[in-house]
């Protein structure tokens, strides 16, 4: 501890205006603590990660201090004991932690936070004997909703990734029932849902509670893998998206339901008089699944070239500054790589070609969407 205290003195010494530090405080609380408020005596520090913090006052340190604008933690150790007065955090822009429910719940249950614009949270455990709950989630999003209610928030992402998840396999909450508690933050303009494993369904009624609690949405990403395999948005969705969120800059989902042209009822793709949607980037990742597991639930009707063709047409007018360079980009990394079996020697053990079936509908859809693009930039 000595050795780092020291070392930390001559930085400050020379380097007294040093915004950006990354740093490792230890194990040990008590030296952690210490070690801490070493590094809050930098008077211009803008950007801190620490490793980890022990303890609420070693967070208060840093949380607290004026010019701090941005602080990285990827491992909160709790929960803390004993009674603790709220921290209040007034300068704070931007906050990323990590760590399981009970330390971060602790967190949120005795910070207040007041010009926080950007958060991310990733709820994992050391443990994997750990179970995580829907209850957990909700509360632990209850109590972040306390803490950033009057901050503001603008872009929030949230990683749950749990080693076990007690709900059933394919019986997950609606996206919209799991993270109710932070549907009332009107400010936010990004949302991200990330994790390894499925945390809860999606349907249209989940992306119209979205955006109808989020109307300045600009960045949606929701891809899927925090979804059930029944997971899936159809066209209806697609159009609430265009006439809710008026700044969507960017956007995925996990599926499309496809309609059967004649027979399903598409919405109209532009109002009278509306505005062009500035959407840019449109991603859905290709299905590739066992055929044992077909028909994929949700996943709607056939779809014949034309029809790609036509639902191709259908999404620029929907979204008509649809950008080559993205599209191209999404087109390319939406290819059934999997069925080729260039590289992934595991899955090329486990499963033959003949055992895999592409869904690549939204793969033809992007290539149109690509011809489109080209034809419409002159190219």
């Amino acid at each position: 501890m000595a050795d780092t205290a020291s070392l930390l003195d001559k930085l400050l010494d020379s380097c007294p205006f040093l915004e950006k530090i990354d740093f490792d405080p230890g194990s040990e609380p008590n030296t952690a603590l210490s070690l801490t408020q070493e590094l809050a005596r930098f008077p211009r520090l803008r950007q801190v990660n620490v490793s980890s913090c022990w303890g609420l006052e070693a967070f208060r340190v840093l949380a607290t201090k004026p010019s701090l604008h941005r602080l990285g933690i990827p491992t909160i150790i709790g929960p803390w004991n004993g009674p603790s007065e709220v921290v209040s955090v007034r300068d704070l822009r931007e906050l990323s932690v990590g760590g399981d429910a009970p330390s971060l719940s602790c967190l949120f249950s005795l910070a207040r936070f007041y010009a926080l614009k950007s958060a991310n949270i990733y709820l994992d455990s050391a443990d994997a004997e750990m179970s995580l709950t829907v209850t957990d989630i909700t509360g632990l999003l209850a109590l972040f909703y306390n803490a950033v209610s009057t901050s503001g928030l603008e872009s929030f992402e949230f990683a749950p990734w749990p080693h076990r998840y007690e709900a059933p396999f394919d019986v997950k909450p609606p996206l919209r029932e799991l993270v109710a508690p932070i549907l009332p933050i009107r400010s936010l303009r990004s949302f991200t849902l990330t994790s390894k494993y499925p945390v809860a369904s999606l349907d249209d009624t989940d992306i119209e509670a979205l955006t109808n609690a989020w109307p300045g949405l600009q960045h949606f990403s929701a891809g899927r893998g925090p979804f059930t395999s029944g997971s899936s948005v159809s066209f209806h969705a697609l159009h609430h998206l265009h006439k809710r969120c008026k700044g969507l800059f960017e956007l995925s989902l996990p599926r499309i339901c496809w309609p059967t042209i004649g027979i399903d009822v598409i919405p109209t793709p532009l109002d009278n008089g509306s505005p062009t949607h500035p959407l840019q980037e449109l991603s859905l990742p290709p299905q590739v699944v066992r055929k044992t597991d077909l028909p994929l639930p949700g996943s709607g009707a056939e779809l014949s070239d034309e029809g790609a063709e036509a639902m191709a047409c259908y999404l620029f007018a929907l979204f008509p500054r649809l950008d080559l360079d993205r599209c191209k980009r999404v087109w390319d990394e939406s290819r059934p790589r999997e069925m080729r079996f260039g590289t992934n020697s595991a899955t090329r053990r486990a499963l033959g070609p003949k055992d895999l079936h592409c869904d690549d509908r939204w793969w033809r859809v992007t290539g149109h969407m690509y011809s489109l693009c080209r034809a419409r930039d002159g190219l």
